[in-house]
């Protein structure tokens, strides 16, 4: 958008609606180019996840103004920011050098939260990805009603939460995880379990951003069902 154009939406969003940047809190229509611009800026960080050569890559890292743009994405109905997060994450995706196409898989939320947010941000980011990366996109994961939500929980309430309630339709082919923010790993790794034992090949996962306390040597290791 031209920079002019932008000056008088923010403008007139400002005098007309009061709106303002959901990440800084300026005046203006949306988040603004000074918020947008963190997204352009990723972690150095290549997680590895619960196996070998398993590789977690996320668009930045988990600070201001990052926080406030994915809450509002998530739960304040500020879905445009669905196109700008794609593009971060897609973008990731092609410097850690995934170049074949693999079904682009979201981590899902229970559907209590989706049914309060109004809207499956999860789902919306893996289908953005999907279309900006010429790939397919499939819902293949859900979590059942014995999972709760991981806000509140510490990190190892959070790993036994998703370790039992995460479930995956059967198939086979690789997949890459899409998700908002790793923090502990227990998520995506939940997933990846759950999508390896109904006979998928998880090649990944790609993230909006990643915790300052998420780090390889963290990440509890799995053991595999009896």
């Amino acid at each position: 958008m031209e920079p002019r154009v932008r000056a008088l939406l923010d403008a007139t969003a400002d005098l007309f609606l009061g709106s303002s940047c959901p990440g800084c809190g300026r005046p203006g229509w949306g988040a603004c180019g000074y918020c947008l611009a963190a997204l352009a800026r990723p972690t150095p960080l290549r997680l590895v996840g619960p196996a070998p050569g398993w590789p977690v890559v996320a668009a930045c890292s988990y600070r201001p103004p990052v926080p406030a743009l994915v809450k509002a994405w998530k739960d304040e109905g500020g879905w445009g920011l669905t196109r700008p997060f794609a593009e971060a994450v897609s973008l990731r995706v092609g410097l850690a050098g995934w170049c074949e196409p693999m079904l682009v898989v979201p981590v899902p939320s229970r559907s209590k939260a989706v049914a309060e947010r109004g809207h499956d941000h999860a789902r919306a980011l893996a289908r953005a990805v999907a279309r900006r990366l010429g790939w397919s996109h499939e819902p293949l994961l859900r979590v059942g009603q014995s999972g709760s939500d991981q806000f509140d929980l510490g990190r190892t309430e959070r790993w036994q939460n998703m370790a039992a309630a995460m479930r995956a339709q059967s198939g086979s082919g690789r997949v890459l995880l899409v998700d908002d923010v790793i923090t502990t790993g227990a998520s995506l790794t939940a997933a990846t379990t759950a999508l390896t034992r109904a006979g998928w090949t998880v090649s990944g996962a790609a993230t909006v951003a990643s915790s300052e306390l998420r780090h390889a040597q963290s990440t509890p290791r799995q053991t595999p069902a009896g």
